[in-house]
């Protein structure tokens, strides 16, 4: 007979029981069914969702297909004249005359009036606007740049309390013909033609 022992037997159920072992350890016992906070948020979401009439879909679609059409309109639309350039803004329908064929302040100036004594009182604020723009260039007053606003025009005035007063006058009845797409009247022309004639002391009144 040999002396040595028999080996003993495998249980086979050893792996079972030591993860049974570990998974029950208290730092695995977290409860792993109980869903999100966010998840329980969103089915009542869902169940109120659920619980609208029909025609609020319909309501619903229509107001953002309007609001989609309103967004468009607007990114379109110059708003309030927004970067208004207005060293030669044109008179009435007038387009702007090129850098290199402008004319005279004195000649706009008189433009101007003509159009006053006709009753065109659109040409008469844009020419008076626009005579006034160059009279204060041609004295070296303002900087002859196209793409200078009303507001930097006035900024540069602002140590010259009497030139600076002139083109203040006239920007709101300009502005609101050219931006606003309001008809001119003869109140607007007797405007700034009488702000105009302070530049032009030459001329007879």
């Amino acid at each position: 007979m040999s002396d040595v022992a028999p080996p003993e037997a495998v249980d086979p159920e050893l792996p079972s029981r030591l993860l049974h072992d570990v998974m029950a350890r208290p730092e695995f016992r977290a409860a792993t069914d109980a869903p999100p906070a966010w998840m329980s948020w969103l089915d009542r979401v869902r169940e109120a969702w659920a619980g609208m009439p029909s025609w609020f879909d319909v309501v619903l679609m229509t107001l953002t297909v309007v609001a989609g059409i309103a967004l468009v309109v607007w990114l379109l639309v110059d708003h309030g004249g927004r970067g208004r350039r207005m060293a030669v803004a044109g008179a009435g329908d007038e387009a702007e005359t090129p850098r290199e064929s402008r004319v005279t302040a004195r000649e706009l100036y008189a433009r101007a009036r003509a159009a006053r004594a006709e009753g065109r009182h659109g040409d008469a604020v844009g020419f008076a606007f626009r005579a006034i723009v160059r009279r204060l260039i041609e004295r070296g007053l303002l900087l002859d740049d196209d793409s200078r606003t009303n507001r930097e025009h006035l900024r540069t005035l602002r140590r010259r309390p009497e030139e600076s007063e002139v083109l203040s006058a006239v920007i709101p009845p300009f502005e609101r013909m050219r931006y606003g797409a309001i008809p001119a009247v003869a109140a607007d022309a007797d405007l700034t033609l009488s702000a105009a004639r302070s530049l032009f002391p030459e001329e007879p009144a």
